[in-house]
């Protein structure tokens, strides 16, 4: 409910039935337009930054994002004057990503920290799109993680968005990837 009145704040939503996707892409075209407002940049370079730090995370395994290795891709996709108004300030207090300890580091024991998406909904949908190009088919890898019972169970956000766009998208549900004998066995 959070991010469907973020995402529709000050505007009527178009009359109709709202699908999740549908939701958090309305969600992440309103704050890149407030992010690409407020420091001056394109909102395609914000919502391309959100692609990219999605497939980075996707990359890593899942887990948050070093902030050092984030602010290299923020610099990357918009060079701001003054770190105020950098693109990785502006997502951090926009609440589209937060900062979370990953560990400690150097000899004096200080933390580092990493970002990840502030809403796992939001992290769900743009994770997926690594999984999942927008109104594509499904592939032979999604094919094989889906199958895999230990993936599913160490992704249940995820498993629940690609239930939800499979048949929005690509009139497939979930299910019917799955061989017959693990249908019991779906988390």
């Amino acid at each position: 409910l959070k991010i469907f009145c973020e995402a529709f704040a000050g505007r009527t939503p178009d009359i109709g039935r709202h699908t999740l996707p549908t939701i958090v892409e309305a969600y992440s075209e309103r704050k890149a337009g407030q992010i690409a407002e407020k420091i001056d940049c394109d909102p395609d370079q914000v919502l391309g930054l959100l692609a990219g730090l999605a497939k980075a995370i996707y990359n890593g395994g899942g887990g948050p994002l070093a902030v050092s290795d984030a602010r290299n891709m923020c610099e990357a996709s918009f060079q701001a004057a003054e770190s105020s108004k950098s693109l990785l300030h502006a997502l951090l207090s926009e609440s589209v990503l937060c900062e979370v300890p990953i560990g400690v580091t150097g000899p004096l024991g200080g933390t580092s920290m990493g970002i990840r998406f502030t809403y796992e909904r939001i992290w769900d949908y743009f994770y997926s799109l690594q999984l999942l190009g927008f109104e594509s088919s499904p592939t032979d890898k999604l094919r094989r993680l889906v199958c895999d019972a230990t993936w599913r169970w160490e992704n249940p956000g995820l498993l629940g968005m690609l239930a939800i766009r499979l048949p929005h998208e690509c009139g497939v549900e979930l299910l019917e990837m799955l061989p017959a004998d693990q249908y019991d066995h779906v988390v």
